[in-house]
């Protein structure tokens, strides 16, 4: 089995890289607003709260591979893709949100507002999707580690 092959790589790799973007420009800040509420988040303590959050995830999928626990390896994958995958869908809804609200005309800050009605709630939808794939995964975890 080669190391492609393993979930855990990917996450260790994921890590990394948001790590290495998070320092790049650790001085820029991460925008979000919620309808009345506006998050300001600088890119360094982003980076390293997702690093850590993907390094416990490649921890424990190693932890999974080297104790042989039975969890079902297509679950692996699909617990993998959409946790990846999701993130970098947030990342890009996040600065499509960002562009629109840069908007300085009249006309465009009105067709800015609906636009960025549908990224919020796309954004909350892949939020709770990866949310929900976390909570099976760590269920199916405590579940089959301590069986």
């Amino acid at each position: 089995m080669n190391i492609l092959s393993k979930t855990y790589f990917y996450l260790f790799l994921f890590a990394i890289i948001i790590l290495i973007f998070a320092y790049k420009k650790p001085n820029e800040t991460f925008d979000v607003n919620f309808h009345d509420t506006y998050y300001i988040i600088k890119n360094s303590h982003l980076g390293i709260l997702l690093f850590t959050f993907f390094s416990i995830l490649g921890f424990i999928h190693l932890y999974i591979l080297n104790n042989n626990i039975l969890i079902n390896n297509s679950f692996l994958y699909l617990h993998t893709i959409i946790t990846l995958i999701g993130t970098i869908i947030i990342w890009i809804l996040v600065k499509f949100i960002n562009y629109y609200n840069s908007q300085q005309s009249l006309e465009d800050i009105l067709k800015a507002i609906r636009i960025n009605q549908y990224l919020t709630y796309s954004c909350i939808f892949t939020t709770l999707i990866i949310l929900l794939i976390q909570i099976i995964f760590l269920i199916f975890f405590i579940i089959r580690n301590f069986k």
